[in-house]
């Protein structure tokens, strides 16, 4: 997830659709073992805590759904300078630094920008409302 400034007035909307996904996936897969992680991301040019590859947020996958519920209620956004983030160390941290050790995977991303370079953005007017991303 996003975990920059701009993300602070969808911060309770995406923490209760991440619960309420969680809740849904477990209704819908009744009997089998649900695991649940998290990873936060700044962008790269976030000054201090953030380093390149290292997530400011991280929860490991578990099995206690009810503490990483209580634990979603603990991020904190913040800095960001820029219009993109650093989407692509986001997941690259999620896919490294999280145990994915299960048959099925499924990685939600939550943000509101797209990457940083020119490949993933085209800014007319270089304002935020105006953007398209392209995908390879």
């Amino acid at each position: 997830m996003d975990c920059t400034c701009s993300m602070r007035p969808q911060l309770s909307a995406v923490t209760e659709q991440i619960r309420a996904i969680v809740d849904e996936t477990l209704q819908s897969y009744p009997g089998w073992t649900v695991k649940v992680g998290f990873a936060g991301y700044f962008d790269h040019k976030s000054a201090g805590e953030y380093e390149r590859n290292r997530l400011p947020f991280t929860l490991d996958f578990t099995t206690d759904v009810e503490g990483f519920k209580e634990a979603i209620n603990t991020i904190v956004v913040q800095d960001g300078y820029d219009y993109a983030e650093d989407v692509l160390a986001g997941l690259e941290g999620a896919a490294s630094h999280l145990n994915w050790n299960s048959k099925v995977r499924l990685l939600i991303h939550f943000g509101d920008a797209p990457p940083h370079g020119q490949i993933y953005l085209i800014c007319t007017f270089c304002l935020p409302s105006v953007y398209m991303y392209l995908v390879r």
